[in-house]
């Protein structure tokens, strides 16, 4: 019998680049999003705007939060380990960014591994790769003005326990000219439980 296991080993020995980290960070001018890759980055590697983002295989629409979205596609690439936990973290992740405000796993299956990114405003972006670590790198610009808003963040809490729940002040970016619709939208991108804020 033919295993998931025997599999994933098959296609990384097949040259199958592996994820094994997602990081976003602001830059005057710009929001960077990193893919980061063990051994040799993806074979081939593509961005693209697009109205929805697509599960991968089953074809159900996937919720990426943001007034637009990226697809992010890698081939000859997986975004789990043998066992097959992820190898990257947080399947869903929210990010403190201007632009970038969610990263969103839409399909790892058959040496194929799709994102869709939510941003806060559809904006020109360009791509580029580094060495040493495999890194395929997304700049999307920001050159919107935007301000500091407060969002309240409710820690989970056991439902009769007796504690009052935990409640976390973060700050966020959002546009200085639409700042309640900037602040909601980083709201509703709050990570779940088998999520990350960055």
């Amino acid at each position: 019998m033919f295993s998931a296991r025997a599999a994933t080993r098959s296609l990384a020995s097949a040259g199958q680049a592996t994820l094994v980290a997602i990081s976003a960070e602001h830059h005057t001018g710009y929001d960077r999003l990193i893919f980061q890759f063990s051994g040799k980055l993806p074979a081939h590697r593509s961005v693209r705007n697009v109205s929805r983002v697509v599960a991968d295989p089953s074809g159900e629409a996937v919720p990426v939060d943001g007034s637009a979205r990226l697809l992010v596609r890698f081939r000859a690439a997986t975004g789990h380990k043998a066992n097959g936990q992820s190898s990257y973290g947080p399947a869903r992740r929210a990010f403190a960014l201007p632009g970038v405000i969610q990263v969103v796993n839409a399909g790892d299956a058959d040496g194929v591994l799709r994102f869709g990114i939510g941003l806060a405003r559809r904006q020109r972006f360009k791509v580029f790769t580094l060495a040493n670590p495999s890194r395929f790198v997304i700049d999307i610009s920001t050159p919107f003005r935007t301000a500091p808003v407060r969002d309240d963040l409710l820690g989970s809490c056991q439902v009769g326990d007796g504690r009052p729940p935990h409640v976390h002040a973060v700050s966020r970016l959002a546009f200085l000219s639409a700042t309640a619709v900037g602040a909601l939208q980083r709201r509703y991108a709050r990570p779940g439980r088998d999520a990350a804020v960055g």
